[in-house]
């Protein structure tokens, strides 16, 4: 491990917590500003850290428009002094009057929202049209991933141009997630975005010959983002590239973003001979995914057995050069949820002191 990670003053830190290097965060958002070209081309999706600090971060290097995945992370957004703010999920149920009411608490912010739905639509149009109010909204494209979002087929030209016609409502383009366009050739993973967006081509291309206009196309996370970068007029969404995990950075190896967020643990008990556990359970470390949740970043030799809530046993073959109360730097599979189970991340500055905690402001559903 690289020993800028590495904590001078741990003794005073209690674990397990979650590190953040706000230097790294700075080098992979100037990676992001590369790799795009353009700071109006990026879209940074602000559910993997979840912090006001952060989004700071990323605004003073000039990005203005974020992303973001719940009711809350758009509430923060807005108190931060963002003025473009793509809620990239679609609302339901009272989800949809709070989406109003933050609207006329933040008249100076620019939301936009997705929408594969038409009854979702419709209830847009109604309540937004009866509260004098209106709002952008992306039809939400589904690539192939299964999740969300229609075809790019007629059924989405139909559903868009309905869109444009709805009062309280603007048609704003096109939305795009291909989360399984997770090749590791790159050669691979251009193909398959060049497939999407040739089908996103075609969409637009149908729509506009039918009159309507497709203002934005919004596409790409971490993995094809870059792709994306190079081939055409589109804007991109990465998220876990500025703080980085194990799945990204042994996946991607033609993706030079740094782990810029770790997991400080210790060592709590050596049970047996070749067997060391430590105080980073499934509350400390998501379990997304179920197999390697992570890996001991600070040593080698460490192989998972088993977790659970408060501790997590490996085997380690030379496990006599450790004892208990000794301190581990642990690289999360997937940061994202991991950041979610903090409820503040400590901040280690560009000398090695820890000298902060920045709450995880939006981790809640509601501020």
């Amino acid at each position: 491990m690289d020993p800028s990670y590495r904590v001078r003053n741990s003794s005073a830190l209690p674990s397990p917590a979650l590190l953040v290097y706000p230097e790294k965060i700075r080098n992979n958002t100037a990676l992001a500003l590369a790799i795009a070209g353009n700071p109006e081309r990026l879209w940074p999706h602000i559910k993997t850290h979840k912090t006001q600090e952060i989004t700071a971060i990323q605004r003073e290097a000039g990005i203005r428009k974020f992303k973001c995945a719940t009711m809350a992370e758009a509430e923060m957004l807005a108190r931060c002094g963002v003025k473009v703010v793509l809620l990239a999920y679609q609302p339901v149920g009272p989800n949809i009057p709070r989406l109003v009411e933050l609207c006329q608490r933040y008249a100076e912010v620019s939301f936009l929202v997705i929408a594969d739905d038409r009854r979702i639509a419709a209830e847009l149009s109604e309540q937004f049209s009866r509260a004098g109010g209106r709002i952008e909204v992306l039809l939400d494209i589904d690539p192939g991933m299964g999740r969300t979002g229609v075809a790019p087929d007629e059924k989405a030209v139909e559903l868009y141009l309905e869109l444009g016609k709805l009062k309280g409502i603007v048609a704003g383009g096109l939305h795009c997630f291909d989360g399984h366009n997770n090749q590791e050739d790159p050669e691979a993973r251009m193909s398959a975005a060049r497939e999407c967006l040739a089908a996103l081509d075609l969409l637009q291309d149908r729509v506009q010959r039918r009159g309507g206009k497709v203002p934005r196309r919004i596409l790409g996370g971490t993995s094809t983002f870059p792709c994306y970068a190079k081939l055409g007029n589109v804007e991109l969404s990465p998220g876990t590239c500025f703080l980085q995990d194990w799945h990204n950075l042994k996946r991607y190896q033609d993706l030079p973003f740094q782990p810029a967020a770790l997991l400080f643990a210790r060592v709590v008990s050596k049970p047996a001979s070749g067997r060391v556990t430590v105080d980073a359970g499934c509350k400390a470390i998501a379990s997304d995914p179920p197999a390697e949740r992570g890996i001991v970043y600070s040593d080698e030799g460490f192989k998972p057995l088993f977790q659970s809530e408060e501790h997590w046993v490996f085997e380690v073959q030379d496990s006599q050069r450790f004892k208990v109360g000794d301190e581990l730097y642990i690289l999360p599979t997937h940061i994202c949820p991991t950041f979610a189970l903090h409820q503040s991340v400590r901040v280690v500055d560009a000398s090695g002191d820890w000298v902060d905690s920045w709450p995880v402001l939006a981790r809640d559903r509601e501020l």
